[in-house]
C-alpha cells in the first residue's frame, strides 16, 4: 500500500490526498483541513475537484456493497476493454 506521507508526489496532490483519505475514514473534514491543501500550493478548483472524485467513489463504493456487485474476471475486464477500444463509449 503507498504511504502517502513518503510518496513522490507534489505537495499539493500530497495534501489533497491525505484530506481525501481523512474524509473517508473519519467521514468529516474542516477548514483546518482546507486549509492546510491551499497552503499546500492546491487551488480551489483542485479541492473542489478532488471531494467530487472522492464522492462519486465512496458513493460507488456504497452501492457496490449494498446491491452485492460481483468484480468481473480478468478475462471478461479485458474483453470489456476491447469492446470499449473498438467501439468507443457511445
Amino acid at each position: 500500500m503507498l504511504n502517502l506521507s513518503t510518496a513522490n508526489l507534489d505537495e499539493p496532490l500530497k495534501a489533497t490526498m491525505l484530506m481525501l483519505g481523512k474524509l473517508t475514514h473519519a467521514q468529516r473534514i474542516d477548514a483546518q483541513d482546507i486549509k492546510a491543501v491551499l497552503v499546500a500550493g492546491a487551488t480551489v478548483e483542485q479541492i473542489e475537484d478532488g471531494l467530487s472524485v472522492c464522492f462519486s467513489f465512496n458513493v460507488i463504493g456504497r452501492l457496490a456493497d449494498a446491491f452485492g456487485f460481483a468484480v468481473p474476471s480478468p478475462k471478461a475486464v479485458k474483453s470489456g476493454a476491447k469492446y470499449l477500444l473498438s467501439r468507443g463509449y457511445r
